[in-house]
């Protein structure tokens, strides 16, 4: 069997002390496929720079002898190694020939514009018995970004999918969940921290406010290009690392560590799955997606 792996050593890092808090729910259309945005399960678009620590370095996972030194050592780098493979998972199969328009590589200027980079993309899914791409329990497929020119080291990058890729049955797919709400253009909670949402607790909203305080440049950035946001499924951000370091996930769209991450600050919450019936319409909650806030990147799958 073909199984793309971490050449990080993976454990289970991640144990909730407390049962995560329960959301109305209905369900989901079952023939849209969509964009996967679950820290609980260890799969987010990478690189992402909320799977970091406070301090934009990565976790430092611990453990004895040469495997916790190698640990603190890794946890020394600020950022990602330029040459992380960009992923963004979904929940279902696609239709590749959909992928060129819809995927756009972008570097973050200094003045917080978008610069559009040349990057090829490509796709690649899970195969029964032949091959893993990503954590099966809510990932069947990845799209990859690969760039033309290496990305250069102390940089700010960015990856965007829009609802122009299809689905294998031709339908556009969703935004996760946690992307539709930090899209949003107002705050999702008060000046206090009380939530703004019916459907969200203090504490989600108060964590899907941090994931919109990351993305929110990238969104205003695309707004500004004639890109609205409700067109966008997934996205992330990163910067590059200017140490030199062993790449972490090659391919999977699984995360290889966990994170005291400052853009999630509750201890765990879950996102109702969303089904929209057109962009720009307030959602349905359907199946939750369980997010681990304080062990916001746990590990992914043996």
């Amino acid at each position: 069997m073909a199984n793309f792996r971490a050449f990080v050593p993976l454990a289970l890092l991640c144990v909730h002390s407390v049962a995560c808090v329960d959301v109305p729910v209905d369900p989901a259309p079952a023939d849209r496929v969509q964009a996967v945005f679950d820290p609980d399960a260890a799969v987010i678009p990478l690189p992402n720079t909320a799977a970091l620590d406070d301090d934009g370095t990565l976790p430092d996972l611990g453990g004895e002898g040469a495997q916790g030194e190698f640990h603190k050592w890794l946890s020394r780098s600020y950022g990602w190694d330029p040459a992380t493979p960009i992923t963004i998972p979904f929940d279902g199969k696609l239709d590749a020939s959909s992928l060129s328009d819809a995927v756009t590589l972008y570097r973050v200027t200094s003045s917080g514009g978008l610069e559009e980079l040349d990057a090829t993309v490509s796709y690649a899914e899970n195969v029964d018995g032949s091959q893993i791409v990503c954590n099966p329990t809510v990932c069947a497929s990845v799209v990859i970004v690969t760039p033309s020119a290496p990305l250069v080291a102390g940089q700010t990058y960015a990856a965007v999918a829009t609802d122009n890729i299809k689905g294998s049955n031709g339908l556009p797919v969703l935004a996760s969940s946690a992307m539709f709400y930090a899209a949003s253009p107002t705050p999702l909670t008060d000046a206090s921290g009380r939530s703004q949402i019916a459907s969200l607790d203090d504490g989600t909203a108060r964590s899907l406010d941090g994931l919109r305080g990351l993305l929110g440049p990238v969104f205003e950035a695309l707004r500004a290009d004639g890109v609205a946001a409700d067109r966008v499924v997934a996205a992330n951000t990163w910067t590059t690392s200017t140490n030199a370091f062993t790449i972490l996930d090659p391919a999977t769209a699984t995360l290889p560590f966990r994170t005291r991450s400052r853009w999630i600050r509750t201890e765990h919450f879950r996102v109702p799955r969303l089904a929209t019936a057109a962009r720009a319409t307030i959602p349905r909650h359907a199946k939750p997606i369980r997010i681990a806030a304080r062990a916001f990147a746990n590990v992914g799958h043996a």
